[in-house]
């Protein structure tokens, strides 16, 4: 997994814990690709501290996957829904009626959190 992606995913689930400043930094730096001196420039600042914050960022978005998982939980989650409907799309007549629906009320579960 490319850096720039896996910092993108942090954000995505980590980003509100991150102060304002140093989320228009990493949006602009991983999201809208801009440069260091393009993001100083932008945000009036020195490009040593777009760089401080970007490092200061990315180390607390890695430090709060550590501690919480949550990334790891979500692409679990997202395994599990896979497989549930494959397996809802094989064959299912070994299953009784009651089973098919409870399997389909999990499935549903999954589809309110996307």
């Amino acid at each position: 997994m490319t850096r720039v992606f896996e910092m993108n995913e942090l954000l995505d689930i980590y980003g509100g814990l991150l102060t304002e400043k140093q989320i228009s930094i990493m949006n602009l730096y991983y999201q809208e690709d801009l440069s260091l001196a393009e993001i100083s420039e932008m945000m009036d600042i020195s490009r040593q501290a777009v760089y401080d914050s970007i490092k200061k960022s990315e180390k607390q978005l890695s430090n709060y996957d550590e501690v919480l998982h949550f990334k790891e939980l979500t692409e679990n989650t997202e395994k599990i829904k896979e497989r549930l409907e494959e397996f809802l799309d094989s064959d299912t007549t070994n299953l009784n009626e009651t089973q098919l629906s409870q399997l389909n009320d999990i499935l549903k579960l999954f589809e309110k959190g996307d």
